[in-house]
This record gives C-alpha cells, structure tokens and sequence, in this order.
C-alpha cells in the first residue's frame, strides 16, 4: 500500500511539474571568437553562423528558473551541438539575468591534436518580450584548451555569443 501511495504521489508530483514547465523553440546568431596563443604571441579571429534549437523551463522558486538546451550550430561552415544548461534569476518584470555551463560538441574532425569539445561558462541577460516570446544575449567563456598535444605553451580556445530569440509553447 504504501508503494502505491509513493507511485500515484509522485504520478501527481510529475504532472504538476509538467504544468510549471515551459517548451520553447530558440534561435539566432552565433559569433565564434577563436584565439590562439603560443609562447607570448596570440592570434584572433571571429566567424559568424547561426543556431537554433529548443530549450525547456523548469520554475525553481522565487524568481529563479533552470533552463536547458539542446541547439544545432552552424560556425564556419562546421556542424555542432550546442547544450547550455542555465540558470535563470528574474531582477525585474520580464529581465533576467543568467549564468550555467555550456558544452559544444563539432562535428567536422579536429585532427590528431585537437579536441571537438567545448566547455564553457556561460552568462548573459535575457527579455521576456511577451509571456511567449523572449529576447537573449549570452556569452560563452571557454575552460578547456582545444588544443590536446604535447606543446604545454600552445593554447586554442572559441568563444562564443549568443544572441536570439525563443518562443514558448
């Protein structure tokens, strides 16, 4: 008996959550910023793409909300994935502000020195234009060092910005 009180309690607990939770469609620009460092000297670049995918938010309490995404990402002619998992505070009616993880996975194959992951910290601000549509800006530090060989002076790290639109069903 008490097994299934535990079920349908949590039965009902997972569709009230489901209630609370918004399914959204985002996308928008995308600004790859490489810089490449090397025994003092560095070289940057930037490559403009897009992205677009969907997220979902969960309420977490008072003015706070998680929201996780999945984004296809087109940088330089390079497919990638894109999962920033981050956490919303409402500051005031409609804005927020936002930081979270962020990995990013290309496709293309990076060579035998280089990784195709990106781990990043993401933060940003975002808009709640109508209780539907949303406003974004983000920017993704780099952590990690794409670049995985033997040279321990070499550095190759992308970061990235976000900027988009989302609209929650």
């Amino acid at each position: 008996m008490k097994k299934l009180f535990l079920l349908v309690a949590a039965f009902f607990m997972m569709n009230a959550m489901n209630a609370q939770t918004g399914l959204g469609v985002n996308g928008g620009l995308l600004v790859g910023m490489a810089k490449a460092e090397f025994d003092g000297f560095s070289s940057s670049n930037s490559e403009v793409g897009f992205y677009a995918g969907v997220f979902k938010q969960f309420p977490m309490g008072e003015g706070f909300e998680l929201q996780p995404a999945l984004n296809a990402t087109v940088l330089d002619g390079e497919f990638g994935l894109q999962l920033p998992i981050i956490a919303k505070y409402y500051v005031a009616q409609g804005f927020n502000i936002q930081a979270g993880p962020q990995l990013m996975m290309f496709f293309e194959d990076a060579g035998d020195d280089f990784t195709n992951f990106n781990f990043a910290l993401a933060v940003g601000a975002g808009y709640d234009i109508t209780p539907n549509l949303l406003a974004e800006l983000r920017y993704g530090l780099q952590l990690n060092n794409y670049y995985t060989g033997s040279a321990s002076d070499f550095s190759y790290k992308i970061n990235t910005l976000n900027v988009g639109v989302g609209y929650k069903f």
